[in-house]
């Protein structure tokens, strides 16, 4: 008796069925992988737009320093609103100000905080 060569319906369907469970995980894998990397981009870019103004706050007269709001870019497609709180604290005789940016875009909130003393 001469034996046949090849694969059963079964054999073919359950290697099938691997490859296409194999498929689906690795897709949703790609899938996640991909969204964290974009909200991992939005949050840089946040940082990124509260440091700036950090740093513009450093430059500025300890007196000017004051609460405010802006529509800032954080690339040519995305917008965010960027605001800053100036808090007064008087602790101990000391005098300063807290200063906290915040960049909020949706539910994502990137925020800094400093402080600033009158030299």
């Amino acid at each position: 008796m001469k034996q046949k060569r090849g694969f059963t319906v079964i054999e073919v369907i359950t290697a099938l069925l691997i490859f296409v469970v194999g498929f689906i995980g690795s897709a949703g894998f790609f899938y996640a992988n991909r969204h964290n990397l974009a909200v991992a981009n939005r949050q840089r870019l946040s940082y990124w737009r509260a440091l700036e103004k950090l740093e513009w706050l450093k430059d500025q007269v300890y007196a000017d320093l004051v609460d405010s709001t802006e529509v800032v870019q954080l690339n040519q497609a995305l917008e965010a609103t960027r605001s800053v709180v100036v808090e007064e604290i008087n602790e101990g005789g000391a005098v300063y100000k807290r200063i906290t940016v915040t960049v909020e875009r949706g539910e994502e909130r990137v925020q800094l905080v400093t402080y600033a003393a009158d030299i």
